[in-house]
């Protein structure tokens, strides 16, 4: 009876080391598995933070090339360029009578333009009345700005050639005259008009640019 007893209690204490011994490996799995989530998530955690730095590193440096690389490609804005018919004559830009200079003609007439100094103008006109008698008128001013050139001293001769083209005779007719030398754009051609105030040879009459 005695050996009996002592047999159910071997079995028994067996019975509780067995049952110690299986919860002890599941205790230690279930933190083993606890760590490695843990493990798992710090990673993934760290993965995700490194991931997110790089895209805002790329995008940061993404955005500041384009914008570098858009300011070399536009480049600094040139300036338009000057109306030479509206440049002031301070001595320091072109006289804008250079824009105009030459001979214009239109039927018996010939005007000749020269420019001198900063906006200064010489015109003389020629107009031959027959073979041996041409009437000259000769005048300056001052390109006004706007379109033309008004003038105070227009000084009219009248001149006789012999058959071999010399003067016999050379006879002022007036001086001081007024009026205006007009330039005119017409279907992309510079013209001339002359406002003669003294008499109306050239009303209405438009010079045409030869050369």
């Amino acid at each position: 009876m005695r050996k009996i007893k002592m047999s159910f209690m071997a079995v028994c204490l067996l019975g509780a080391m067995m049952i110690a011994g299986c919860g002890a490996k599941d205790q230690a799995d279930a933190s083993k598995t606890g760590t490695t989530t843990t493990a798992a998530g710090v990673t993934t955690e760290a993965g995700a933070t490194t991931e997110a730095g790089a895209t805002t590193e790329t995008g940061a440096k993404d955005g500041t090339s384009a914008g570098t690389k858009a300011t070399e490609e536009a480049g600094p804005s040139e300036p338009d360029a000057p109306d030479p018919t509206t440049q002031s004559a301070s001595g320091d830009g072109q006289n804008p009578i250079m824009n105009f200079i030459g001979n214009y003609a239109s039927g018996k007439g010939t005007i000749t333009v020269s420019a001198t100094g900063d906006k200064g103008a010489t015109f003389r006109v020629t107009w031959a009345n027959s073979a041996s008698v041409h009437d000259e008128w000769t005048m300056t001013g001052d390109f006004d700005g706007m379109d033309g050139v008004p003038y105070f001293d227009c000084q009219k001769r009248e001149i006789e050639y012999d058959g071999d083209g010399n003067v016999i005779r050379d006879e002022v007719l007036y001086e001081n005259g007024t009026g205006r030398m007009v330039f005119m754009d017409l279907d992309g051609t510079t013209v001339l008009r002359w406002d003669n105030d003294m008499e109306d040879i050239a009303q209405e009459i438009v010079f045409d640019y030869v050369n």
